[in-house]
Parts: structure tokens; sequence; C-alpha cells
């Protein structure tokens, strides 16, 4: 998989390249500047997925439950928000919304000429 970076430099590396071919009448220079530019694109995106490795390794080994588990939380709460929107029935906390019954729904949908898919409603062109 390629990272949006490597991405962006590959954009940058094909013209530099037939610049260096171009400018560059020496083959052998041309190839050794070619390596050099690759070498270091290479060294730095790899420094930047050290750095972000190290993050990654010092939320896990911390001491806090928190720090340690907030990335899973994060993706089973939208795992959750995600499948919620796709069941038949949504899950009311508190009571601060309901879902309609079938009964309203379809008083809705003949009073008002409208077409509803779980709680969203449209009128009819």
């Amino acid at each position: 998989m390629m990272s949006i970076a490597a991405k962006a430099l590959s954009v940058i590396t094909g013209p530099l390249f037939s610049v260096i071919d171009k400018a560059v009448t020496d083959k052998d220079e041309a190839a050794r500047l070619k390596y050099e530019i690759q070498t270091q694109l290479i060294d730095a995106e790899n420094s930047a997925l050290k750095a972000q490795m190290q993050v990654i390794l010092a939320e896990a080994a911390g001491e806090s439950w928190l720090q340690r588990n907030w990335r899973p939380i994060l993706m089973l709460t939208i795992v959750a928000i995600v499948a919620n929107n796709y069941t038949d029935r949504a899950v009311s906390v508190g009571n601060v919304w309901r879902r309609p019954d079938a009964a309203i729904a379809r008083s809705v949908m003949e009073s008002h000429d409208a077409r509803c898919w779980g709680i969203y409603c449209w009128p009819n062109r």
C-alpha cells in the first residue's frame, strides 16, 4: 500500500528524473543522481513511518487505560453508529428521540403524500 506522501513524491520524481536525463549527459552520473534522490526519499519515508510507529507503541505501552484503548473504542463506536443506521429498530438513548411506528409512518405518508424510509420522509414529486 502506497502512502499519500509516496504517491506525491512519485509524481515529482518522474519529471525530475526526466530533467536529470536531459541535463546530465553522462549516464553513470545520471544514474548516481537518481539513486541518491531515491535513497533520500526512501530514508525520509522510513523516518516518518518510524515516528508513527513510536507514537503507537507509546500509546500501547501507556499507563492509562484510556491511553491504551482510545483507538479501539473509537473504532467500535463508529461501527456501532454505522450498524445502528442499518438496523430495523433505532436505538433510543434516554428517550431523546424515537423511531416512528409503522402506523405513524403510514399516517404521515398518507396525510402528506410522502415517501418514508426509516425516520426520514420526503415528498413525492
